[in-house]
């Protein structure tokens, strides 16, 4: 579960340039994403890449859309 002052911090960070749809991170070692629709009404994205050791976890982005993979899952 994400912490409610983590998700404040990406909303600020998102907020503070509209032109700025997704922000994509790869500090934290737990791979997650976060869609949400802003006072705006417009689409937010928040990933984190998760680390590849211990999760394989990787950000694919194709015709706009922003996914994030597990290599593992995905040859197995």
């Amino acid at each position: 579960k994400i912490k409610r002052r983590k998700l404040i911090r990406i909303w600020d960070i998102l907020n503070r340039n509209d032109d700025a749809d997704v922000l994509i991170i790869g500090h934290s070692h737990w791979p997650e994403a976060i869609i949400w629709v802003d006072h705006k009404q417009k689409i937010k994205t928040y990933v984190n890449t998760g680390d590849w050791v211990f999760h394989s976890t990787y950000v694919e982005i194709i015709d706009g859309v922003v996914r994030l993979r597990n290599y593992e899952s995905e040859n197995n």
